[in-house]
This record gives structure tokens, C-alpha cells and sequence, in this order.
């Protein structure tokens, strides 16, 4: 079995490589990185045709070169993850959808949602608003440096500050809307004390549902393209 991974940034590669490779660990990775997608994605302002085209050709490049399913990584993009499905018979998976799920499962009344772009925020927001237990949720947006880091105790520190005074607003959850982030799930949750949702490894087991490994009983933390 063949798993493709497309991904807007480096960062995201090595936490989506360390989640498949535990939850799927006979599958072969395939890795595909256009680190244009983020800077054109905030030059242009929105998804334009431009874009959506450009990323769905990407997609194609992995479903046609043999990909059994595909995660893609990238917030930003999620929602042609949905689009993709009309044209391959094959799961291509959003990044977080699967978090989202569970993080709605908790009803939170208020919670912190973590970005190092701004890009991220509102395909984020669109997935809470869309299910019942998040839809009133007050979101607090925490803004980091991109170039805070890459390892979690480096980045659970350029979080502390910021995440600390969206929970004294109330907020009772941390969620991290990018895969680059997820490294700072653990050491940010043992600093507050507070749940804190990272999609890496929830976006592998539904891609590992989705493939007819699993079929799991709890939310987690083809090929041929069909004619349009």
C-alpha cells in the first residue's frame, strides 16, 4: 500500500510522516511539497481558480502515480480535499477534520486556536462553526512568530504567553490549527494543564479507517478517477 502526503510547508512533513508511520507502519510513503502554496495562498487573499487548479494537479500527480489514499497537510487548502473526492475514487483527507470531531465531542465553551500564518484561522473557525458542539464556541486566536521553532518545548514557550491569556478569557482547550505545531501538544499540555488537540495523528487513523484497516469505536485524538 502506497500513502501520499501533500504538503504547503516542510514543517508538516516530519509530524504527518511520524503519525503514518505509527498508525500505518507497512505503508510506503510518498511525500509531495509545494512551498509556494502559502506565500501564493496570502499574495492572492483567497483560494483563487488559480489555486484550486494548482493543488488539484498536485493531487493528481499522487492519486495517478499510484497513491492508495492521500493526507493532505495543509489547513489552508482543506477544503479541496472534498473536491478531490468527486474526481478519484480514492480518500484524500483533510488535516484536521478528525480533531474538529473530537474536539466538538467536548463542547468547549470557549477555546485558544493557535496559528503561525493567518491563513489558518478561517478554514479552522469554518470547521468548528459546522458542528453542533463547537457552533457558539468563543474562538480566541493566538497569532505566533513563524520563526518561533520547530521543537515542542521551543514552541510550547512562544505559546505559554498567549494561549495563557486566552484560557484567563475563558477558554478551557488549545487547539493547534497547523501540523507544524503539533510537536508542542504534549509539552504545551503539561505547562496548562488544559487539553490541547494537534491533527497529525487523528487525520492517520481516519486515513487508516478510510483504507479498511480500522474501524474505530472512538473518535481519535481506488485510484480510478471517476468522469467529472
Amino acid at each position: 500500500m502506497k500513502i501520499g502526503m501533500l504538503h504547503a510547508t516542510p514543517l508538516a512533513q516530519a509530524p504527518a510522516a511520524r503519525a503514518c508511520r505509527e498508525i500505518l507502519p507497512d505503508a510506503e510513503q510518498w511525500h509531495l511539497l509545494d512551498e509556494r502554496l502559502l506565500p501564493d495562498l496570502k499574495e492572492d487573499g483567497a483560494l483563487t481558480p488559480r489555486l484550486r487548479r494548482r493543488f488539484l494537479r498536485l493531487l493528481d500527480v499522487l492519486l495517478d502515480g499510484g497513491a492508495d489514499g492521500v493526507l493532505v497537510t495543509c489547513s489552508s487548502y482543506s477544503e479541496l480535499a472534498d473536491v478531490a473526492e468527486r474526481y478519484w475514487d480514492a480518500p484524500v483527507v483533510k488535516p484536521d477534520a478528525e480533531m474538529f470531531r473530537a474536539v466538538a465531542l467536548s463542547e468547549p465553551p470557549a477555546l485558544a486556536l493557535v496559528a503561525s500564518t493567518s491563513t489558518a484561522f478561517a478554514p479552522a473557525e469554518a470547521q468548528l462553526a459546522a458542528r453542533p458542539g463547537t457552533a457558539r464556541t468563543v474562538i480566541h486566536r493566538v497569532l505566533i512568530d513563524p520563526a518561533a521553532g520547530e521543537s515542542g518545548e521551543v514552541l510550547a514557550q512562544a505559546m505559554h504567553a498567549p494561549v495563557t491569556a486566552a484560557l484567563d478569557q475563558g477558554s478551557t482547550a488549545v487547539v493547534l490549527a497547523q501540523y507544524s505545531l503539533g510537536a508542542a501538544a504534549t509539552p504545551l499540555s503539561n505547562r496548562l494543564g488544559v487539553p490541547v488537540h494537534e491533527g497529525a495523528g487523528a487525520a492517520a487513523e481516519e486515513l487508516r479507517r478510510r483504507l479498511g484497516h480500522v474501524v474505530p469505536t472512538e473518535p481519535p485524538m481506488t485510484r480510478t478517477a471517476k468522469e467529472a
